[in-house]
This record gives C-alpha cells, structure tokens and sequence, in this order.
C-alpha cells in the first residue's frame, strides 16, 4: 500500500506540473499573458518548476512590461538549460533574456571573465604549493562557472579534496575531540611537542612561533648556545576551554584567574584556548611565553633554587615577545599590561619596595603585586641602553647575576647589591634607593611615554626611534669592532617599525616610508616571507590609492615581491585583478541601476552572485545590504525554496511519548499518533519571515478532536506553534506548551471557518505564512482563507515540521519559502 500511494503521488506531482504548464501555454497562445502570469506565481509557489516552466514564466512576465522579474526567471531557466547542455533552448532563452535585461550578454561576459581569472589564479597558488588558498579560489568561482570551465573546477577540486582526505585520515588517528574544545590536533616541531584543541592553522603557525621564540630562551639563559638547552622536547598542551585545564590542576582548588603553568616533573606546559572565555589568542600565546621561560629557568637550575624575583620576572619579560605575521618571534617589547600595573604603583607609591621584591624568600610564586615589579627590574637589566654607544649595559651583569644567584635564593637582595650595584654599575649608583630612584625615573619617563602615551605620540616617538637605529646601523656597517653590531641594530629597528606598521594599518594611515624601511630591514636580516608580507600591503595601498607610485616603481615593486616570494606574488596579483574586475563589476552595477525603468532585482541578484568573491572588499556588505532592501521594499524578491527532508535523525520532538509511526520517506512524510505528536527538522532554521507548505493527505478514520497539521513554529528547547485541519474540516490552531522536560500540554489557540470545509477525501496544500511579530496568513491550495496571531513572536531560529493528533497522515511536498 505505501509503495503504490508513493507512486500514485509522484505521477499526480508530475501531471499537475505538466497539467499547469499545458494551461500556461495555451494562455499565452490566447494572448492572456495576465492569466498566464497569475497561473503559474500560485504553481512556483508550491514548486521549483522545471526550465520550460521558468521560461514560460519569465516570457508572460515581460509580456506585462514586469522585465526585472521577466529577467530573473529567464536567468533561471538558462542556468539549468547550460547544465542540461541544451544549446537550442539556451540559444532561444538568451534571445528572450535580451529583450528582457539588454545587460544580460555584458553580465554573462564578466562572469566568464571573472571565472577565468580566478581558475588562473588558483593554479598558480596550487602550484606555488598555497593550496588552501587555491581551493579558496576555485571555491568562489565554481558558483559561477559554465560548461568546461565548471567541469575543469570540479575535477580540480575533487582531486585537492582527496589528497587531503588521505592526510586527515593519518591524523585522525593522533587524536580525538574533547567535550568543550575542538578537536585534539597533535604536531611534533624542532623543540616542542604540541598538544592543543585548536585548528590546524593555528597549530602549524604556534610551531613555527615557539620555535623562533627558543632563540631568545637560549639567548637569555645560556648565553646563545644552543648545545647548553634543553634536549628533551616539552609538551604544549593547550586545552580546548579553562575548565578542561583547570581540571588538572593539582595545587589546591583553582584560582578562577589561573592561565596556565608549567610542570618541571611531567615537563608539560598547560594552558587554554582564551577565546573561549572571552578572551583571545593572544593572551594565550603570552601565558605560553611565560610559562616557556620557567621551562628554561628549571633546565638552568637542574633543582637549584633560584631568586623568586628572577624567575618570575624574566617570565613575564617574555610576556613583551612579538609574533609577526610570518611566526618569527621578535626580541621582547614591553608587556603592556605589566607597565600599566607597575606606572599605576609608581605614580601612588603605594606598592612594594624593590628591596621587598628583591629579597622574596620563595620558593615559587610570589604576592600578586609583585609581579609588575620583577617584570620592571628585568625589563630594565635587559633593555636600557647606553645613550652613547647604544649597548644594553647592565646585561652582562644580569648573566652573572643568574649565575651566580643559582642555589643561593635566601641571598638574593645582597648578590644584587654586590653584582648590579657593585664596581661594574654602568651608572655607579651608591646603594639600592639610588638604583631604586634611577629605575623609577627610567619607567615613568624613558618607557612609559613609548608605550603608554596617546598613539599618535607613541607612533611618532617610535618611528624616529627607529630611524635612529637605522642611521646607527648604516654608520657601522660593514664595521667588525662596534659597541652594536649592524645586525642587532637592524632588529631593534624592526621592532619599532612593525609597531608603527601596526598603528598605521589600525588607522587607516599608512605612510610609504616605514613600509620600505621595514621591508629593506627584513631582506637585510633574511627573512624573505615576512619582507614579502610588509610590500604586499604596500602596493595594495598603492591599489586603493592610498599611496602614489609611479608606473616604474610599481613594475620594479612588483618584480622585487615576486623574488622574494613567488606563491605570495601570485596572491598579490589576483588580489590586483580581482580590483580592476571589481570595478569592471560596478560599471555594470551602475548601468542596473540607472536603467529606465531600474532593473532592481537583476542588480540585486547580479551583487549577491558576486558576494563570496568581493565580500572583503570595503563597504561590499552595505551596498549589498541596500540592493537586498530596494528590491524588498518593491517587493520583487522571490521566496527562497528549501524543501524538508531526511534523514530522521534530523527530525525531533520535545515529546516523550514515541508516536505510532514517523517515517521519512523519499518524497515525504507519514506520521501516526493518538496522542498529540509533533515533529521539526532540527538541522534547518529560519529567521523572522518565511512561509511553509505542504501536501496534506488524511488517512485512516478521523474521531472528533482528530487534526492533521504542520508546526509553524518551534524550538528545540521551547514552546511549538501548530496549524492544521480539524475533523471537520477547518483550519485550526494549537500551542503546544512545553511544561517541562519531554512534557506538553497541548491549548487550543482558535480557527478559521471554511466557507465549504475540506473534504475527508481531499490532498489540500496547507501554507503558513509566518511574520517577525507572530502574525499568520494561511492559505489553502495559494487561496488566502483567514488571518490569525500566535500570541508570541517568532524565535530567533524558528523550527518547522509536522503535527498530528489522534490520526495518520501523510505530507508531501514540505517545503519553506523565505
């Protein structure tokens, strides 16, 4: 029985189809173009209507001087007819969408432009070895491809997609997901073993960051020779959310500010993922540099106490490291977060004295505000500077400060007296309060206004700076005897011009001069990627006319970012294209719009075809944004059609109670319950106004109270709104009220009359037009028959699905239009 009612509904969908497109026709072969066009909006509601239909659509539209509208359906009709390889009728349609929309043949031009453009470019990515980026692009242009370019894509893509399949299914086995965070993803590098519930991206780029960062630690700790660190990789395990991590903690109950530590016996730094509490991954990435340096100062001491104040000072000196954009790690800058705490106790004079702080018996941690200042008296040791030969003068005094202050931390305070302040002071200071008076004055005047100043003064105080490193590096170049080398000056200089990069580019003002500075610096230090990185955004500000450059200087730019990076001179290049395309595209948007009458809707559709390629572009969202309002306002947007479907694990209740049946079928729905049962495709939501349709066929005997329906309106966790055909015919309303768990408590919410009720016997299509506020428009067969109010308005993502009480029914054709 169910098997010749499913073949019985397929033929009648298929002869009513065929029976309204029969109809149509013979309209507009009467010369009813009107009759036509009201025919066949009632049947497109109900169906996607095949090319023939669309096309006779279109043609009785433009027969009523509707040529927007006319255009849309007849672009519609063409895009199946390319993908049925019909050339005859495409021919014929193309004539047809001429008339209607005389920028039809431009529009179809730029797009196999566009298509052709991006495949170019997406092979040349793919080659340079930046497939991600490559399949992005093919991505974008698949939407839009026609014929052998589409087959082209396809078969590109497909063959990424399965050599990649074949890496993830070697590492899927390295890992697994946890509750909470993402997934488990594991990656080996020079010095570090990662454990982290990130992406992979992000992974691979925190490798190449923790291992640039390990210089610095063997810099610091043991004097820049490698042979003296530690062997044995740690492990990096970064956990998918705080409470995850804080799990672990075996110190006592967690403090909710905990971030992370560092475990000498397991050797294993734990952290978390700060976007998950708010945070980002930057205050992550500081807590890793942090708890990487104590890993260092436990491989230095082998079990020896060490200075409280140093251990964790240089920890949180650490803190100040910068990762650029191509995971290199600069010298540590100033941990802005420790210099505000620290100015904050300067300015009041209300915090520890350095002979506190220094004479901190441990072991461990130390009080909270101590830590500003071990970060300060570290800070100060590492980076002031000699105004005359620009050396860091007390550094090697820190080294030996390290050295010798290892299993002595009770001595701490004297050793500092007897090696900083002793016969090697840079400045000579008498005791500690003269130190201690120097340093304030040094914080609060030399770094504070730097780094804590307005931006514009800080920008213009680092970026002469930085020319000053420039002109010391010129001065000994090529010289073996300087107080600084060429090479340290270059990347003191670096650090300064990356900060006024990042200013310029937070702004919006970006100068041509520390662009070029930054690049020539980073070429100088042989780091080829992030040089190519700093000229790429130059010459793109060049592109946006942000920056003037003669068409000489463009060519030899251009030149020198394909020598230092070809894969990224390759994105640059499509990026260039992508902008003349992108202008080329307003051209014919312009014209749209300009059309007499306007062609909204077809400059609408035009901009949103084109939205996942030029969707970064500047102010796209708003113009898009206002084409979507104009053609809504004249009431031209076409309801989109989603048809509900299987699987039936996509189907829930928030009733306990199993029905009798719930089948999902291939082309619909049967459901059977005495008690009220409802169900909603959970994997499909839907925003403030949407209409929902759908074939209603009763079976079996119907009792009084017995009602077959749709739920209009439901959530996964809240109350359902239904709407249905009552026993004797009319429409009828439900609330189904969730009272708790798996509990419902079903309330009449009214009815409309019918002036001739449904018959028992009939296969009506009940719709549901639902808006924001909760109102409803229900309609039987596309007639209006009564307007009603939930009550409530709808949920921010509204669930639909079908209802049943005390009967069996099927539902075909469930479709939502929104």
């Amino acid at each position: 029985m169910p098997l010749l009612l499913t073949m019985a509904f397929l033929c009648g969908a298929l002869h009513a189809s065929q029976d309204v497109q029969a109809r149509a026709q013979e309209l507009m072969d009467q010369e009813d173009a009107p009759g036509a066009v009201t025919l066949l909006e009632r049947h497109l509601k109900l169906e996607e209507g095949n090319a023939q239909t669309l096309e006779l659509f279109g043609r009785a539209l433009s027969e009523v001087e509707r040529k927007d509208e006319a255009a849309y359906w007849l672009g519609l009709a063409r895009e199946q007819f390319e993908r049925a390889n019909s050339k005859r009728d495409l021919s014929r349609v193309e004539k047809a969408l001429a008339k209607a929309d005389p920028l039809a043949k431009k529009r179809i031009g730029f797009m196999i432009g566009l298509v052709r453009d991006l495949t170019r470019a997406g092979d040349k990515l793919v080659k340079s070895g930046q497939i991600e980026r490559g399949l992005q692009l093919y991505r974008q242009a698949l939407p839009l491809a026609e014929g052998k370019a589409r087959d082209q894509l396809e078969l590109a893509i497909e063959k990424i997609v399965s050599a990649n399949a074949s890496v993830d299914l070697d590492a899927a086995g390295t890992g697994s997901a946890e509750e909470g965070g993402g997934e488990l993803r594991e990656l080996d590098t020079d010095h570090y073993r990662l454990r982290c519930n990130l992406e992979q991206p992000v992974i691979e780029l925190l490798g190449v960051t923790l291992d640039d960062l390990f210089a610095n630690y063997v810099e610091i700790y043991f004097d820049g020779n490698a042979k003296r660190a530690p062997s044995t990789r740690p492990t990096v395990r970064i956990h998918g959310t705080w409470e995850d991590m804080a799990a672990l903690w075996t110190d006592g109950e967690p403090s909710p500010g905990l971030g992370g530590w560092w475990s000498p016996g397991s050797l294993e730094i734990h952290t978390f993922d700060g976007r998950t509490r708010g945070g980002s991954l930057q205050g992550t990435l500081e807590t890793l540099f942090h708890e990487g340096s104590h890993q260092f100062m436990s491989a230095f001491v082998k079990g020896s106490g060490v200075p409280t104040w140093l251990n964790e000072g240089t920890a949180c000196f650490f803190e100040g490291a910068q990762a650029m954009t191509d995971g290199r790690v600069l010298w540590p800058d100033v941990a802005r977060g420790r210099l505000s705490t620290l100015t904050n106790f300067l300015y009041q004079d209300n915090g520890p004295k350095l002979a506190e702080v220094l004479a901190y018996p441990g072991p461990g941690s130390y009080p909270g505000n101590f830590y500003c200042f071990g970060w300060g008296l570290v800070y100060f040791l590492q980076q002031w500077e000699d105004p005359e030969t620009l050396r860091y003068a007390y550094r090697p005094l820190y080294r030996r400060y390290l050295d010798e202050s290892m299993g002595h931390p009770a001595q701490s305070l004297q050793l500092f007296e007897q090696i900083i302040l002793g016969e090697d002071d840079p400045l000579g200071h008498a005791d500690l309060a003269a130190f201690e008076k120097t340093w304030k004055d040094w914080i609060l005047n030399t770094v504070q206004p730097f780094h804590l100043s307005l931006d514009q003064q800080q920008l213009e105080r680092r970026s002469a700076r930085g020319q000053r490193y420039l002109e010391a590096a010129a001065r000994v170049s090529g010289k073996r005897k300087a107080p600084v080398n060429e090479e340290e000056l270059l990347r003191r200089a670096l650090g300064d011009l990356e900060f006024a990069r990042a200013r310029m580019t937070e702004s919006g003002k970006l100068k041509a001069g520390p662009l070029l500075d930054m690049v020539n610096v980073l070429e100088e230090l042989d780091r080829p990627r992030a040089a190519a990185t700093v000229l790429e955004q130059f010459l793109d500000a060049v592109d946006d006319g942000e920056l003037e450059l003669s068409v000489k200087e463009y060519e030899t730019a251009n030149r020198r970012l394909e020598g230092l990076d070809r894969g990224n001179h390759a994105l640059r290049s499509m990026r260039s294209r992508m902008k003349t395309q992108y202008k080329r595209m307003h051209g014919l948007l312009t014209q749209y719009r300009e059309s007499d009458p306007p062609l909204t809707l077809r400059a609408y559709t035009y901009a949103s075809q084109l939205n996942d390629v030029f969707a970064n572009f500047k102010d796209w969202s708003d113009e898009t944004a206002a084409l979507h309002s104009a053609a809504q306002e004249s009431g031209l947007i076409p309801g989109k059609l989603t048809a509900l479907t299987g699987p039936s694990e996509q189907w829930m209740s928030i009733q306990s109670d199993a029905p009798k049946r719930f089948a999902v079928l291939d082309d619909g729905f049967e459901l059977a319950s005495v008690q009220p049962h409802g169900r909603i495709h959970k994997g499909v939501d839907f925003g403030a106004d949407y209409e929902l349709r759908g074939r209603i066929t009763r079976l079996g005997e119907t009792h009084r109270g017995t009602a077959h329906g749709l739920v209009v309106c439901g959530a996964p966790e809240g109350d359902w709104f239904c709407v249905g055909i009552g026993h004797e015919g009319n429409v009828r309303m439900w609330h189904l009220i969730l009272s708790a768990p798996g509990s419902t408590r079903l309330k009449p919410a009214g009815k409309i009359v019918l002036e001739t009720p449904i018959p028992v016997d009939a296969q009506p299509v009940l719709g549901v037009r639902v808006s924001s506020d909760g109102s409803l428009e229900v309609s039987i067969d596309g007639d209006l028959v009564g307007k009603a109010q939930m009550g409530f308005t709808t949920h921010t993502k509204s669930h639909v699905g079908v209802f049943v009480r005390d009967g069996e029914m099927r539902v075909d054709q469930l479709v939502v239009s929104d």
